[in-house]
């Protein structure tokens, strides 16, 4: 993936996994133009109170964060959770980490409200 449509300013309108023709162009997936594409079709589905990958991720973030809050309120231990579920958890946290330091989507004002 991806095969893209482009219009006739060039710009990529549309993307298929598998190719549906045989002057279909393929590019990488991280490549920019996909990368925005993606982002203009989730702001427009966001727009209509559609799902769109943005809101599921940005509800999965707070999902981690909200199991976060369990775990140090002692509500629930991490090895509660399947290992499977440990694992993912544990990689995500050390890869936000890595990346972004002790960011959390609750800011430090909103911390009061728990």
């Amino acid at each position: 993936m991806p095969y893209v449509q482009r219009n006739s300013n060039g710009e990529v309108i549309a993307l298929w996994r598998e190719q549906p023709e045989e002057n279909s162009e393929f590019i990488p997936a991280s490549d920019p133009e996909v990368m925005g594409f993606l982002d203009a079709v989730s702001a427009s589905a966001d727009e209509r109170g559609e799902f769109s990958l943005s809101s599921d991720l940005q509800m999965v973030r707070v999902i981690e964060d909200l199991i976060d809050l369990l775990i140090t309120k002692r509500v629930i231990v991490l090895t509660d959770l399947p290992v499977p579920v440990q694992n993912k958890l544990l990689r995500q946290r050390a890869k936000r980490e890595y990346l972004l330091g002790n960011l959390s989507i609750i800011s430090d004002c909103d911390k009061g409200l728990f």
